[in-house]
């Protein structure tokens, strides 16, 4: 959850593995806005910091109020790692057994005195802003009576707290982030012989959903098997001691990773082979600074050659992929940066067709071999870097970005007009977003255009945002509000799109010029009656009319850009149709057509 001081900020990340009904407890609360307004009133220097109280300004109504008042009973006991309290742990306060109502703490430093009690359960932690919490006002001490806090919260005193501990804070607004998509990649290191970059998704990711054992996912992770790493027994064991940092050191009674609850794991052939010609890697240091233990499990992917006769090391790993997959130990498996040789070979050597093929966003555009080869197979495309290979080049690029902006205009207005003030806008925003639902009232975002209009055409987008501005415009209910482009106009806002989108991904900024003529017919109006007249482009989804020309005087002619199919219709000064009652164009891009209004 990211929850918001008076002027900075901090996110926990619960874990219902932990403390299952601390988690629900906690997440009931933030979720309906308890906390909202709730006084930090208890700040112990080098020990811990408290809120949980309801306070007027949060507006928790009394059915809230007493919903927190309501005790939870204890959570098991955990004895690994994940039981401890370090830094930045969160727990519910209590004060004997089955005693858990609303209350949290977040420990300071690790402290072995934390979690002696039977209600010292972990819930999670804090992952950003610990440092936030360590600079709130501590003068106060044990000296808040939080009875005073609650009778305030009853009786809708407002300042009457604020007036008598005017230094004390508050937090303002809690919202809450589901944590979708984890991604991390095993690579060599020389001391240890193994290391994990992770990635972390907070909020409404567009995620693969590939063949599981279980439906009911809530966190997807996905983990790649480095070059290092290749053939049978060297991924089995990559995969392996993943999936025992993934577990952060839990167990079941078999011994083997316990993960989290709600946990599914996918894991990626990352490369097919070492890719010798990058400046980054040094193939045969890396195999070299291998630990021996990896060594040993198998011979260098390196000593391979395609006149050896021996199966490739990736179609190796691929298979040991598949077997751990059958095993149920991992939830769904696939490949990543493959070319098209390597596809056809593992393809034909595979029993289980990739769940998802994971590459860059220029290879959705660039390497149209490679996406019919894992379309005609059924793999899902899950693309990386859009939105800074495509919406950070906005500068480099601005007009294509332009048409981008103009695209969100002209779809944004039609498609939210109707949701203005409606359930579904607030639905759709949620409170507090006033100035959000204004500004999507008028406009749809460049970013989320472009993830609805990939996910139209059956891209898997990772997005990576921590803003909330962008979190919301990222999220699955402002994209998947988005109209289809492909049906809008006969697919001109997609095509507007995909030519924008190219043109900022290889950073070659449109020609308008040539853009008009390539992508326009280019219609003539010529007046022939003794009258002033003027042109409206007619929507044929809603009958509406928009001026399209400004006064044409007799004899004179004005010129539209426009396209197949569009119809128009021409009105005196008065608003009186003359002439035909519909103009049709029927002439194709690049072509041009001439209409002459005649009485």
């Amino acid at each position: 959850g990211f929850v918001k001081l008076e002027k900075s900020s901090f996110t926990v990340e619960l874990r219902r593995a932990l403390s299952p009904l601390g988690f629900d407890r906690a997440l009931a609360l933030f979720t309906q806005g308890y906390y909202d307004a709730s006084p930090l009133f208890r700040v112990i220097k080098g020990f811990l910091v408290q809120f949980g109280i309801a306070y007027p300004r949060g507006g928790a109504s009394k059915e809230l109020r007493d919903f927190a008042d309501t005790t939870i009973n204890d959570d098991p006991k955990r004895n690994g790692p994940s039981g401890k309290f370090v830094e930045g742990t969160v727990a519910f306060a209590g004060s004997g057994v089955h005693s858990r109502t609303s209350q949290l703490f977040v420990s300071y430093h690790e402290n072995p005195n934390l979690g002696g009690s039977p209600w010292e359960t972990p819930i999670g932690k804090v992952v950003e802003g610990m440092d936030t919490l360590k600079k709130l006002y501590s003068g106060y001490g044990e000296k808040v009576n939080q009875n005073s806090i609650r009778i305030a919260g009853i009786n809708n005193e407002k300042n009457d707290v604020k007036k008598e501990f005017p230094l004390m804070h508050h937090i303002t607004k809690c919202e809450v982030l589901e944590h979708k998509h984890v991604e991390t990649t095993r690579e060599p290191e020389k001391r240890t012989g193994l290391r994990r970059k992770s990635k972390k998704q907070k909020k409404n990711t567009i995620e693969p959903v590939p063949e599981t054992h279980d439906s009911n996912d809530s966190v997807t992770v996905i983990t790649k098997v480095w070059y290092t790493h290749l053939g049978y027994n060297r991924t089995v064991a990559s995969v392996e001691e993943s999936l025992r940092e993934l577990a952060d050191g839990e167990e079941d009674t078999s011994g083997a990773p316990l993960l989290p609850n709600r946990t599914k794991v996918i894991v990626l052939i990352h490369w097919p082979r070492c890719p010798e010609d990058f400046e980054w890697t040094d193939c045969a240091g890396e195999e070299a600074s291998l630990d021996f233990s990896v060594k040993n499990l198998g011979p260098s992917p390196l000593a391979w050659t395609e006149s050896s006769g021996d199966t490739a090391p990736f179609i190796s790993s691929y298979m040991a992929l598949e077997d751990l997959f059958v095993a149920k130990k991992i939830h769904g498996i696939g490949v990543s940066n493959f070319g098209v040789e390597e596809m056809e070979g593992l393809l034909a050597a595979s029993r289980i067709v990739p769940h998802v093929y994971q590459g860059n966003i220029w290879q959705y555009f660039a390497n149209i071999p490679l996406m019919k080869m894992i379309h005609d197979h059924g793999v899902p495309f899950m693309a990386y870097n859009v939105m800074n290979g495509i919406i950070g080049n906005k500068d480099v690029a601005p007009i294509a970005y332009a048409e981008l902006e103009g695209v969100g205009k002209e779809i944004g207005a039609e498609a939210i007009r109707g949701l203005e003030g409606s359930e579904l806008l607030n639905d759709l925003l949620g409170e507090g977003n006033e100035d959000m639902a204004k500004e999507l009232a008028q406009i749809y975002d460049p970013s989320s255009l472009l993830l609805s209009w990939l996910n139209k055409g059956g891209v898997l987008v990772v997005p990576r945002a921590s803003n909330p501005r962008h979190r919301l415009l990222n999220s699955p209910k402002v994209v998947f509000s988005i109209p289809n482009m492909v049906e809008l106009a006969g697919g001109l806002f997609a095509k507007r799109i995909n030519r924008a989108a190219q043109a900022l991904l290889m950073k070659e900024d449109i020609d308008p010029a040539k853009e008009m003529q390539q992508n326009s017919v280019m219609a003539t109006f010529v007046n022939t009656v003794e009258m002033a007249i003027k042109v409206f482009w007619v929507n044929k989804e809603t009958g509406e009319e928009h001026e399209a020309s400004e006064e044409i005087e007799p004899g004179k002619a004005a010129i539209l850009h426009t396209h197949p199919g569009h119809e128009f219709v021409t009105r005196d000064m008065y608003g009186k149709v003359v002439g035909r009652e519909l103009y049709t164009v029927n002439a194709a891009y690049g072509e041009s057509e001439e209409f002459h209004v005649e009485l």
